[in-house]
């Protein structure tokens, strides 16, 4: 509930002219960023080791979408990546209760320490790219904004800045996403022997 109302005060932000919304959608994702991971840290002590069901999969991913807006809203001060960032969280929120117990990894197969190495650099990977989208999203509706209407003032930051953000994302993306896959290959490897694919 505290992302959804996070989107929706993020979506009135970027789209309202007057009043200021900053401080409610800071307060509201960092809410549903610290009662999520008051989920995972219960469902981890809970089960033992590091949580890896479906649906904490899904409340990592929501985890990860809301820190990354949280960080590039302190460190670039770009309020606007909200409306893109958070309905992901959020999704991923309210979809993880359905998702279940159901375990991630195949039940009765060891996880070794590629396993972890995989799924933390695949999440890495994933928030990188929902990063990515926002900032290309964001660069598309300036440029339109600024062929259309160049001298009406937004709140969108500029195409340079959206730009950076948005290489910078892939560039952090493709590494993660490339040692996931070695990962995911090694500890395939460990398990199943030579005959794996």
């Amino acid at each position: 509930a505290c992302l959804t109302a996070a989107t929706l005060a993020a979506l009135a932000d970027l789209l309202s002219r007057q009043g200021d919304r900053r401080v409610a959608v800071q307060s509201l994702a960092g809410t549903g960023l610290v009662l999520l991971a008051l989920f995972l840290a219960a469902e981890g002590r809970q089960q033992g080791r590091l949580p890896n069901t479906a649906q904490d999969v899904l409340a990592w991913v929501a985890l990860g979408s809301v820190g990354v807006h949280l960080a590039v809203i302190a460190g670039l001060r770009i309020r606007a990546l909200g409306p893109f960032l958070l309905p992901v969280a959020a999704a991923c929120a309210l979809l993880a209760p359905l998702a279940g117990p159901r375990p991630w990894a195949t039940p009765g197969v060891p996880q070794g320490p590629w396993g972890l190495v995989h799924g933390l650099a695949a999440l890495a990977g994933q928030t990188a790219f929902a990063l990515a989208f926002a900032a290309g999203a964001l660069y598309l509706i300036q440029a339109r904004r600024l062929k259309t209407d160049p001298a009406r003032i937004s709140r969108l930051p500029d195409l340079e800045t959206l730009d950076r953000l948005n290489l910078g994302a892939l560039l952090a993306a493709l590494p993660c996403w490339t040692l996931s896959l070695v990962a995911g290959a090694l500890q395939a490897q460990a398990v199943w022997g030579t005959d794996w694919m």
